[in-house]
């Protein structure tokens, strides 16, 4: 074929090859180049991006298969035997540096990435002479939502150079429609809306739970957002419930008999993953463990299960207390405990299980005669009630001395504060490590923001 007859050929392709030649002859570009590509070149910026560990240097083993470093080596005379040749890619990795660096006539510009995946280089303390401090950066995310965001934040921060221009942009947004931009959308410029009490004392009566009462103790803004729907299930909550099933359903101390019972509802558990569920079964193997050994010595010391998941209610004043105990035990010497299954990993200490308003409560409810489906308990035989913590490595029991009249009064005491608080109509948090900790019980810290919660 004649010349011109290929070059119409080529002209007329769909995708024309692409070609490495440098056509660029103004002298106004960016080469990008490795640094080998840098030798016998001269610029005046240099930019070395990238400078994590792993990457540069690369320190992993390269041409171990066909061996052509060492062979390299052999012919160059640096050594006189393969085995004398050392494994460490380092130095070719500091001439490549060297060359990249030696490039540069003006600016040499060094960046890399510190996070959870990603290390400084050893290059920047050599090249830069220490590790640089280091800047945060948070990449903007362009949506209208994120733009809503990004307008409030300056505008509540205060910090805003153009504070009107900030509220422009929101005015716009809001008259667009978009979710958040309105200020009447916003939480905290609205006022409190009902101002009555919760719970009118005088003409209705309060419903307390035991554990509702340990949340209300710990912090009354947990408790209100616990009551009133802002409560969340989770695998460990649904884990615990399988496990007292299994106590309650079970006749035997043998632990291959509650693993049957355990196997048998655990289909009822979901996990989002297969990893999820095989640490699901190790907790769980280990509940069981410690409590097959916890009903075994019972069985050997000779107690009788006087109930199970057994429901109980009495009053105080305007207060109707409702409930329902994992265990009645009664001991060989006739006396009467009641238990309370945990299976959290976190064990209430010695200390806290004397004044814990759950066990208390439990016995209040045998000295009233709330077990009204129970006629075998006398109060006079109540010798306390116990936490049986089966979720740790070990077996463990916290006990509370049986409740006298001094500590009865005391406790109804109490629990009159605990209503009179339960039905006001503002409830403020007590800040500590339920806020926020997700191995606590409760989470609120949204709650303790000015803007969303009332704390006049």
């Amino acid at each position: 074929a004649l010349a011109i007859e290929f070059i119409q050929d080529q002209l007329e392709r769909e995708i024309p090859e692409d070609s490495l030649a440098l056509n660029n002859r103004s002298g106004e570009y960016v080469a990008l180049l490795t640094p080998s590509g840098l030798i016998g070149k001269r610029f005046d910026t240099v930019v070395l991006p990238g400078l994590s560990e792993g990457v540069w240097p690369n320190l992993k083993p390269r041409s171990s298969l066909l061996g052509a470093n060492v062979l390299d080596a052999l012919i160059a005379g640096e050594i006189s035997q393969a085995g004398e040749l050392k494994r460490s890619e380092l130095p070719g990795e500091l001439r490549m540096l060297n060359k990249a660096a030696g490039a540069c006539g003006q600016r040499l510009i060094l960046s890399a990435t510190d996070k959870e995946d990603a290390q400084l280089s050893q290059f920047l303390p050599l090249v830069y002479g220490s590790y640089p401090q280091i800047e945060s950066h948070v990449s903007k995310t362009y949506t209208l939502r994120s733009i809503v965001g990004e307008l409030r934040r300056e505008l509540a921060s205060g910090k805003s150079s153009n504070p009107e221009q900030a509220a422009l942009g929101l005015a716009r947004l809001a008259a667009a429609g978009v979710p958040g931009a309105s200020p009447r959308s916003w939480y905290g410029l609205l006022p409190v809306s009902p101002t009555e009490p919760l719970t009118d004392l005088a003409n209705q009566q309060l419903q307390i739970r035991p554990s509702q009462l340990d949340n209300f103790l710990q912090c009354p803004l947990h408790w209100f957002i616990e009551t009133h729907g802002g409560s969340a299930g989770s695998f460990q909550a649904s884990l615990g419930s399988l496990i007292h099933e299994v106590l309650e359903v079970s006749e035997t101390s043998d632990l291959a008999e509650l693993e049957k019972l355990k196997l048998s509802r655990w289909n009822s558990l979901e996990f989002e993953a297969d990893w999820l569920e095989d640490l699901g079964k190790r907790q769980a193997a280990r509940m069981l463990t410690n409590l097959a050994e916890y009903l075994k010595q019972f069985e050997s010391d000779g107690g009788q299960v006087l109930a199970k998941e057994q429901n109980f209610s009495f009053e105080l004043g305007n207060i109707a207390v409702r409930g329902q105990v994992d265990r009645i035990e009664q001991l060989a010497d006739g006396n009467v405990v009641i238990v309370d299954l945990k299976t959290g990993k976190q064990a209430a200490t010695a200390a806290d299980t004397l004044v814990n308003p759950q066990l208390a409560l439990y016995q209040m409810a045998v000295l009233e005669g709330g077990f009204k489906e129970l006629d075998s308990i006398d109060p006079k035989q109540l010798a306390g009630a116990k936490l049986l913590i089966v979720g740790g490595a070990k077996l463990a029991e916290r006990k509370q001395p049986a409740m006298d009249a001094q500590e009865s009064a005391r406790f109804k005491k109490l629990l009159l504060d605990c209503s009179e608080g339960m039905s006001k109509s503002v409830f403020v948090a007590e800040i500590s490590n339920h806020c926020e900790s997700e191995r606590a019980y409760g989470s609120c810290s949204l709650h303790l923001t000015p803007a969303v919660s009332y704390v006049g």
